[in-house]
């Protein structure tokens, strides 16, 4: 039998899908995206090992920060071009807050490496690890979709960035 609530959920999806999105949507989610970043931050900080079960406030918040990561891209997808005044202002938010804060918290992961391999997880931090490098890859592919010919090699550098953050991290694991 499926649920109301599974109904409504394809609805709402369904209807996210065809609605148009523009700059000031891809800004909010950039904005989530780093909210998200912050928490799964803290929580890596906050991990000191003692097993699987104190790993998970970074598990939960790295699946919440994968699914801003694939709900930016949808609005990213069904956004029509940006015009060069708004690319330029989201490449600098990304170039300026959200890369610095994507590196400071694969260093914090890496920081904490032995603990996560006492206690068994190095598999599970280097899987998450290339999920969120392919999402953020997919996103920022299909941001440099919508971006003017002007500021294509200042978003392909701010993507090149952040990939090379993220393929730091995943050597250590």
């Amino acid at each position: 039998m499926v649920a109301i609530k599974d109904i409504l959920l394809l609805a709402a999806s369904a209807t996210a899908a065809v609605i148009p999105r523009n700059a000031a949507t891809i800004e909010k989610d950039l904005k989530t995206i780093n909210t998200d970043i912050s928490n799964l931050h803290t929580a890596v900080n906050n991990y000191n090992g003692g097993g699987a079960i104190n790993a998970l406030p970074i598990q939960n918040d790295e699946q919440t920060l994968d699914k801003a990561i694939n709900s930016a891209d949808t609005d990213a997808k069904n956004s029509g071009a940006v015009n060069d005044a708004d690319s330029k202002t989201i490449i600098a938010y990304i170039k300026n807050t959200l890369e610095p804060n994507i590196a400071a918290t694969l260093k914090a992961l890496i920081a904490k490496k032995a603990d996560f391999a006492k206690d068994g997880l190095t598999s599970t931090v280097l899987s998450d690890l290339q999920t969120l490098k392919k999402d953020t890859d997919t996103f920022g592919a299909d941001l440099l979709k919508k971006t003017p010919s002007g500021q294509q090699s200042a978003g392909k550098a701010a993507l090149a960035k952040i990939d090379a953050d993220f393929n730091n991290a995943i050597k250590q694991f």
